[in-house]
């Protein structure tokens, strides 16, 4: 027997055969095992995300923005043939987004607005981008809590939260940026191949013109560092890092031209003071990366020059800010790793402390949001007010009658069911009237019409801008028409047939009815005698024009609901009323009949040029 030790086992087996040696051990579950340190790390960057998504669906749901449903309703233009814009430019290939995943998610037919498409459009986009955010920064060589720090940084900072609900072309831009940077970053996994890589980047720049601005900067501080030509006479060095600089004014202006955008930090709910905190975060971005991480300078400068030229005051350029969102984000998070990194080595107690702080604050965030997203009002992006219009359209213009309306609120009030043939963009329509010659009529969002005089009025219920319909020529009021409407009203109320509640009798005496329903109703009570029960406005038009609307409910001292064979005689004579007399709508209601007639620029005058009754 062999010899035995004890607390030890031997064996004397014969050596394995050639070609029969064991392979090593397999790691566990063969592949994509990690140890439970690192899975359960991956918890950081998805509370992260968790958060970011909270934000972004608090926008969602409110937050009324300028540019709301500037993504989507090129998109809806396009879908149905009506878009000219340039498919290359930067709107045009949003539109052709826009549309694409219109089709593909039915977001049109789901959403009551195309700005509602829009807004889900633009958390898909944010959620998309601050995944790719995550995955860049781990393959850029960053752990999974400073991870998160991008993440956060990204999408979840207060006061930039409302800059990714805009609708900008840029949006879809940074998201294809992100998409060929993290393809093209090396780190554990394979790069992929340049072309994919360089075809995202290109998509992005075209969406995004301003990656240019960020790309020379760039390179100019890369020469200035001596990161590229580090080796040649300082000489060469420092003439091609003055061209550089020089390139990045041009770019700048070019840019300008390329995709040219407003000087509005209002276009995401900020102000001046907000404008100006933004720019000095960035900066102090880029200083610490570049006071913390020597190796990243050129990165932290490119941030610097892109923040001076186009997010700062009085620029505040929108896509430029988009822009260096993920930037600095990305120059944080790994600035704060270098810096926590360094202050934790050694100690385990700060380690420990470092990462209570770093659970209570996302879970603090995430608390926080979430109790913010309940609070948030609802708005319906201005969806009722859209029906309303359209129903007015519908209802209260000729059947060939046709307003005009920005692109954009075109493109809505289509949406929400009026017929194209009827909304035409800006001024370029006219309005068919009961009165000789043309008369236009035009959609405005706004307090009050910037000329001419509102002829309805449509108000969100919360607080989005009102929508009118606008008059811009109307005629001045004719004192000698509104006397001849109370002259009108005065025969009619002395009638002793006639019986009118006193509301009733007060707005006929007022001059404020439409001659025509007064002359109708003057007709009905000289050959049968009539009862009024009210005199109906029709929404939206309170107080700003005349009233067109009547509800009879008797004649010749017969209730109509109690006799239909004298409410079939009423029906039979007003049918018999030609223009400009014959109502454009009568029907049968609780209180007897119900006679309407159509918007008209010039009552007055169609009834005068009758020789009234």
């Amino acid at each position: 027997m062999p010899d035995r030790t004890p607390g030890t086992t031997t064996s004397h087996a014969a050596p394995p055969a050639p070609g029969t040696e064991p392979s090593p051990r397999r790691a566990r579950h063969r592949a994509g095992w990690q140890p439970p340190s690192r899975r359960l790390g991956a918890l950081w960057p998805l509370a992260a995300l968790l958060v970011v998504g909270l934000a972004g669906a608090r926008t969602v749901r409110g937050l009324p923005l300028p540019d709301d449903g500037a993504l989507t309703a090129p998109a809806a233009g396009l879908l149905r043939g009506t878009s000219d814009l340039p498919l290359l430019s930067p709107e045009g290939l949003a539109a052709v987004h826009a549309a694409v995943y219109a089709t593909v998610t039915r977001a049109f037919e789901r959403h009551a607005t195309l700005a509602g498409a829009g807004r889900e459009l633009l958390l898909v986009l944010l959620l998309t981008s601050a995944a790719l955010v995550w995955g860049t920064a781990r393959r850029g060589g960053l752990g999974q809590p400073a991870s998160a720090v991008a993440v956060l940084a990204f999408g979840a900072v207060p006061t930039l939260v409302p800059a990714h609900a805009v609708s900008t072309p840029a949006a879809l831009g940074i998201t294809w940026l992100l998409l060929g940077t993290w393809l093209a970053v090396g780190g554990r996994t394979p790069r992929a191949p340049w072309p994919v890589a360089g075809g995202a980047i290109a998509l992005g720049t075209l969406l995004t013109p301003d990656v240019l601005l960020l790309g020379t900067a760039g390179l100019a501080a890369a020469v200035a560092t001596g990161e590229l030509l580090g080796r040649g006479p300082a000489t060469r060095r420092l003439a091609v890092g003055t061209g550089l600089a020089a390139a990045t004014v041009a770019v700048r202006l070019l840019v300008a031209r390329w995709d040219s955008q407003p000087q509005a930090p209002g276009r995401w709910a900020a102000g001046l003071p907000d404008l100006l905190l933004v720019t000095a975060a960035l900066l102090a971005v880029a200083l610490l990366t570049v006071v913390v991480l020597p190796p990243l300078r050129t990165p932290a400068v490119a941030l610097a020059a892109t923040t001076l030229l186009a997010v700062a005051p009085p620029w505040g350029r929108l896509p430029a800010l988009l822009l260096c969102l993920p930037v600095a984000a990305l120059l944080l998070a790994a600035a704060l790793e270098h810096v926590v990194g360094a202050a934790v080595v050694g100690h385990p107690g700060r380690r420990r402390t470092v990462r209570l702080v770093a659970v209570s604050t996302v879970g603090a965030t995430a608390a926080v949001t979430v109790l913010l997203l309940a609070a948030a009002p609802r708005s319906d992006l201005g969806a009722a007010a859209h029906r309303q219009l359209v129903a007015w359209v519908q209802d209260q213009l000729p059947p060939d009658g046709r307003v005009s309306a920005d692109a954009t609120l075109r493109a809505e009030l289509v949406h929400a069911g009026a017929a194209p043939s009827r909304v035409g963009v800006a001024t370029d329509v006219q309005l068919a009237a009961t009165a000789p010659g043309t008369t236009e009529l035009r959609v405005e969002s706004g307090d009050s019409p910037v000329d001419g005089a509102a002829v309805a009025r449509f108000d969100p219920a919360d607080g989005l801008p009102a929508l009118s319909v606008v008059h811009p020529d109307p005629a001045p009021p004719d004192p000698a028409a509104v006397e001849r409407r109370r002259a009108l009203a005065r025969a009619l109320l002395a009638n002793p047939q006639t019986a009118a509640p006193g509301p009733v009798a007060d707005v006929l005496s007022s001059g404020a009815v439409d001659p025509r329903l007064l002359s109708l109703l003057a007709g009905i009570g000289a050959r049968f005698g009539v009862a009024l029960d009210s005199l109906p406005v029709v929404p939206g038009e309170e107080g700003r024009t005349l009233v067109r609307s009547a509800v009879i409910t008797g004649i010749g001292g017969t209730v109509l609901a109690d006799d239909p064979r004298r409410a079939d005689r009423l029906l039979a004579w007003v049918d018999a009323q030609r223009e400009p007399y014959a109502p454009d709508t009568v029907r049968r209601v609780d209180q007897g009949v119900l006679v309407t007639y159509r918007w008209s620029p010039d009552p007055d005058g169609a009834v005068a040029r009758t020789g009234g009754r």
